[in-house]
């Protein structure tokens, strides 16, 4: 037999009240597995920690939702972050990265609805087919509810005469294909922010 927390059991004269168990581990359920019992989902089990700051990115990283991460996180320029939890990856821990909730079926099945990902900070380089999260005042993502969203990077390139090249069209391709690609014309280009490359499922 169960009982909530605060709960006061009597038995034979003894009396006793449950406690609440400590809030060091916790079990984020993905939204797909809370919103359809029994489909399958499993929940990831993530244990909050305090680590000191040279113990940071030492197999823990800071947890943040989405809006959080679109809403400004740089290397130079990063909050206090008051979530930290341990994860399990293969991949070097450093400076930049973070876990984060991907709510919807876009970029299923690489990215299963409510999956906790690992993200990392771009520093430079091709964009060219790799998985980031984007913000741009274009985007209304009907998933995540704002004007960012996870999705595959394309673009198309014109040379110019004098041998460089700028991008004619910038395209944020979902896996799935019940869903309609984004497109961002050259005009708004510059506008839009990359503010992570995803890097794994992690549960």
């Amino acid at each position: 037999m169960a009982f909530l927390p605060g709960t006061e059991v009597q038995a034979r004269g003894l009396r006793w009240e449950v406690e609440a168990p400590p809030d060091e581990c916790f079990t984020p359920r993905p939204a797909a597995q809370a919103n359809s019992p029994g489909n399958g989902a499993e929940a990831f089990l993530f244990t909050r920690v305090h680590p000191k700051f040279k113990d940071r990115y030492k197999g823990n990283v800071p947890l943040l939702t989405l809006k959080t991460a679109a809403g400004g996180f740089s290397d130079e320029q990063a909050p206090e972050f008051e979530d930290w939890v341990e994860i399990k990856t293969t991949h070097k821990l450093r400076k930049g990265m973070f876990v984060a909730q991907v709510v919807g079926r876009s970029m299923e099945p690489l990215i299963p609805d409510g999956s906790y990902c690992l993200f990392r900070n771009v520093h430079g380089g091709t964009r060219q087919g790799k998985i980031v999260l984007v913000q741009h005042h274009s985007i209304s993502d009907v998933e995540t509810g704002g004007t960012y969203t996870v999705k595959k990077y394309e673009s198309d390139k014109a040379v110019l005469p004098d041998g460089t090249w700028r991008q004619t069209q910038i395209r944020l391709v979902p896996l799935n294909p019940e869903f309609k690609i984004i497109v961002i014309p050259e005009a708004e280009g510059e506008e839009m922010k990359i503010i992570a490359e995803w890097v794994e499922v992690i549960g």
